[in-house]
Order: C-alpha cells, then structure tokens, then sequence
C-alpha cells in the first residue's frame, strides 16, 4: 500500500480530524462516537504496520451500514444534529479510500466544513477560541499535505498556519460589517421545521402578551358524524 502522504503527515492529519470532530462528542450518540474513534484509530494502523487499504468490497457495505444507522438514530438525514452525523461519519469514512492527493484534499475541506458546524450548536467564547486554534492547525496541515518531500516541523507548520490565519482576519471582519445579512439564524429553519411549538419564550419584555393580536379567522373545522 502506497500512501501519497507521508506517514508524520498522515498521523497529524488523523490528529487534527480528531481534534475537529472533538466537539460534537456531546452531540453524537455513543455508538458514532466509538465507531469514529475506532476508523481513526484503524486506518493509523494501516500507516504504521503498512496494511492494505480496505477493498470497495469491505467500504460499501460499512458505509451503508452507517447511514441507515444515523437515519434510525434520528429518523431522518437533515436538520442539525442528523446531517452534523452523518457528514462526521462519512468525513471518516473517507480515511479509508484515501490513496491520491484529490482524496487528501477532499478530508482537509471538510475538515473546515465541519468547523462550521459547530456554531450551529454553540456561539459562546471558549468555541470561537477552540475554533480558531483548529483552524490554525487545519491552514497547518494543508500546507504540510502540499510540500513535497519530507514533512515540516510541526513548530514551522504551526508557525506559518497562524500567520495566513492572521492575514485572512481582517477580510472576515470586512465581510462581517458589510455583506448583507438575512433576519435571524439560516440555522434554525432546519431545526423549527415540521415542528409545531407553543408555549412562552424563556426571555420576555413588558407589553409582549399585550401586543398579541386577536383575530376572528377560523383556525380549524369540526365535523361530528352521529
């Protein structure tokens, strides 16, 4: 088995992945959990004792197996926590048929893909932070899977991924004054549809339950067969 990376390149890609998918442990069942754990831990194996990769033979079926078992954990493939599942799953996946740099650089996208996922469950200070030191290491990483020959220091790496990080900051704080945003979090459509709620919100004003509006319409009609 031929790897296009080289072997400390490949384990730090595992550890970044890992690093990345870390956050969602408290989102994943149990099962997924394991199971991402035991892909990644396998296919360091096939690195390090020079194993053949997985035929299409043994992929197909585990794949299969993986997506109807996160359609009967969540009874769909959408919305937040189903679709964060099943893209983290099949992200690993991906381990084992990664032969050529098309497949490196397959991982490593979703990797910044994932990231992204992670604010639709948290907006608090410790995940921005956590996010931005996975980026630096993911920006890392890219450039060690793109140099040719042996791998870089992990300092240099480091090093060198912050700075690019650094320089694309004042292009996100542009984009965030001036692209036009939409009312409220894309997100959350997902989430609230096909669902019906009722009830008070956990914050409230005073004059909210005043300012409901009474209406005459017809909410729904009645027939009794007797």
């Amino acid at each position: 088995m031929i790897d296009y990376l080289t072997q400390t390149t490949l384990l730090r890609l595992l550890a970044v992945l890992a690093l990345v998918l870390a956050p969602h442990a408290t989102h994943l069942p149990i099962w997924e959990n394991l199971l991402l754990a035991a892909v990644i831990g396998w296919r360091a194996l096939i690195s390090i004792r020079q194993w053949r990769l997985p035929s299409a033979w043994v992929r197909t079926p585990i794949a299969i197996a993986c997506f109807a078992a996160v359609y009967f954990n969540f009874d769909s493939i959408s919305g937040l926590t189903a679709g964060t599942a099943l893209l983290s799953v099949m992200a690993v996946l991906k381990l084992l048929e990664m032969r050529a740099r098309r497949d490196v650089m397959v991982v490593v996208l979703l990797m910044y893909f994932i990231l992204i996922t992670h604010f639709l469950f948290s907006q608090e200070i410790w995940t921005i932070a956590y996010l931005l030191v996975s980026a630096v290491c993911i920006t890392a990483l890219l450039m060690d899977c793109n140099h040719a020959g042996e791998s870089l220091p992990t300092r240099v790496l480091l090093r060198a991924g912050g700075i690019m990080v650094a320089q694309a900051l004042p292009l996100m704080l542009i984009f965030f004054v001036l692209f036009p945003r939409i009312p409220g979090p894309l997100w959350s459509l997902p989430t609230d549809g096909g669902a019906g709620r009722t009830g008070l919100s956990d914050k409230m004003s005073p004059g909210d339950i005043a300012s409901l509006m009474q209406t005459d319409e017809v909410v729904f009609r009645v027939r009794f067969f007797t």
